[in-house]
């Protein structure tokens, strides 16, 4: 019996320390620090050269009446070029543009208005059936002047002839 009281005692005993231990005493934790690691970054530095391009091209397209071109230049940050088309009703629109870092997109617009150009026909009429006898001429200048004549012979036989000019002092 002794020997159990003994042994009670020690288990007493230790139990009573190891309580006190942790109730009076802090714990003990070990921390871990994070330590970054980088690993090396090789970087490649490419070569830089501004960028230059030129192109064109145009369309003439009697068919569908597609008619235009453009024409563009670039020089590192500077863009140049020009675009024209004929608009349905024949006014040609003609576009000269540049844009840059330092004043943006700038652009001139004009129209010209086109005119059905030069001309020239004529006819004769000699029906000895119906006795109608006439002719016409007419041509017309880069200049914009209308230079004609007709004639016919009347009902007496006699011919008649006139003669005309259309220019920017009118007709006459």
């Amino acid at each position: 019996m002794n020997h159990f009281l003994v042994a009670t005692c020690v288990l007493a005993v230790a139990s009573f320390v190891g309580a006190g231990e942790f109730a009076h005493y802090p714990a003990h934790f070990a921390h871990v620090a994070h330590v970054p690691v980088h690993a090396p970054v090789l970087v490649k530095h490419e070569p830089y050269a501004p960028p230059h391009y030129s192109f064109q091209y145009g369309v003439h397209d009697a068919h569908t009446g597609d008619i235009k071109s453009q024409h563009e230049t670039r020089e590192g940050d500077v863009v140049k070029g020009h675009y024209s088309l004929v608009e349905p009703d024949g006014t040609i629109r003609t576009v000269e543009y540049t844009a840059d870092h330092h004043n943006g997109f700038n652009a001139v617009v004009s129209n010209r208005l086109t005119g059905p150009g030069t001309y020239a026909f004529g006819y004769d009429v000699e029906d000895p059936e119906t006795g109608n006898v006439q002719y016409r001429q007419e041509e017309k200048h880069v200049n914009g002047t209308i230079i004609g004549s007709y004639g016919y012979v009347d009902a007496d036989e006699k011919p008649v002839i006139v003669t005309y000019v259309a220019d920017k002092n009118g007709y006459r």
